[in-house]
């Protein structure tokens, strides 16, 4: 990334900045993750968390950078025409072929990048992933001038901008986030950690976990010659998306993969048992889309939703706080499985492969 930004003499803010991976429990917590950051070379330092009024054991990584992503991509050279509100609905490997709801395209080469995979035909990917959603939050205090990570997986991370912070965390499976409380959470953990804060945004992100930890970059498939994938980044999206687009740029001109780590048809090692969860999940949630709801909407409060009876058939509800009802599919259109509410992200999200639905069943 910072090649490419001195190469194309992007303005996107760059700055370097140390890199602080902190833990709230004892020290010999990062024991392990500072043991795997010096066999790969990492200068590391043991220190305390700079700013932080508890002063939790850190680890800190200099030279680290720091850049606005949406400047980053907008800088980049644009030599191809870009193509908006275009859903992908199929894609025939054999022809490259990609089908839109008005016309299809035909390429030399396909790169599936849509986050999760969409075409379910090949590649097995609705058992190598799963979906994770990450709340985050900007305040206009500047609580750090460096980036941190907390080592957990639904631990907090910060970074400056030039607004104040922004802060991101509570992490959980996409449909699983049933508890208003998430935005609560976040700014309690920061309060006891920086003190007070004013938030001033919210939003949420949604990404793919894979079961190593490494993104899935490569053949879609072992026998789709020229159609590749690029999924995976485990919320690692600035740093994978750029490795990955050099790793497909070299396989697309027949040279072999820069990162055979990455290959999607890799063997995980000591991932049976998450890959049995993750399938009894989408098993679970395929049975729950069948079972039947007999509960009306009468008793659904202002500003509540669940899936109910309805005068539209069986449906997800949602009762606004100007006391109207809206309407989304219970089940998802991808396989079925039914959709809960999100109350912290006031949306309906599929448990099985991370689709997302807005009050009146909108794609998000």
């Amino acid at each position: 990334m910072y090649k490419r930004q001195e190469r194309y003499s992007i303005d996107c803010d760059l700055t370097e900045a140390d890199g602080y991976v902190f833990t709230r429990g004892g020290g010999s917590e990062l024991d392990a993750t500072e043991r795997v950051l010096r066999d790969v070379g990492a200068e590391v330092e043991r220190t305390r968390l700079p700013g932080a009024q508890s002063a939790p054991e850190a680890l800190r990584l200099p030279g680290q950078y720091a850049i606005d992503p949406l400047k980053f991509a907008l800088g980049l050279p644009r030599d191809y025409a870009a193509y908006s509100r275009s859903p992908a609905l199929s894609l025939d490997f054999k022809a490259r072929k990609v089908r839109f709801r008005h016309g299809s395209v035909t390429a030399d080469v396909v790169v599936s990048a849509t986050r999760y995979p969409f075409s379910d035909e090949k590649g097995g990917y609705a058992m190598k992933l799963r979906p994770s959603m990450a709340f985050s939050m900007a305040v206009s205090e500047r609580l750090t001038d460096g980036l941190v990570l907390e080592d957990r997986e639904d631990g907090l991370s910060l970074r400056p901008y030039s607004g104040g912070t922004i802060i991101c965390g509570a992490d959980c499976r996409t449909g699983r986030a049933t508890k208003p409380d998430r935005y609560e959470r976040i700014e309690r953990e920061v309060r006891g950690l920086y003190g007070g804060i004013t938030p001033t945004h919210r939003w949420c992100a949604e990404d793919c976990m894979t079961f190593d930890g490494m993104p899935m970059v490569g053949k879609y498939a072992e026998d789709t010659d020229n159609v590749f994938v690029a999924t995976g980044f485990n919320k690692w999206g600035m740093a994978n998306s750029v490795a990955a687009a050099g790793a497909i740029a070299d396989m697309a001109e027949g040279k072999p993969s820069p990162l055979p780590v990455f290959d999607p048809a890799r063997h995980i090692r000591g991932a049976l048992g998450a890959t049995i969860v993750n399938a009894l999940n989408n098993m679970l949630g395929l049975i729950h889309g069948l079972m039947p709801v007999l509960r009306g909407t009468e008793s659904i409060a202002r500003g509540e939703a669940r899936v109910a009876r309805s005068r539209k058939g069986v449906c997800g509800v949602y009762r606004d706080l100007d006391g109207r009802l809206h309407y989304a599919p219970a089940r998802c259109p991808h396989m079925g499985c039914r959709l809960s509410w999100d109350p912290s992200a006031m949306t309906w999200d599929c448990p099985c492969h991370g689709s997302r639905f807005d009050v009146d069943g909108n794609p998000v």
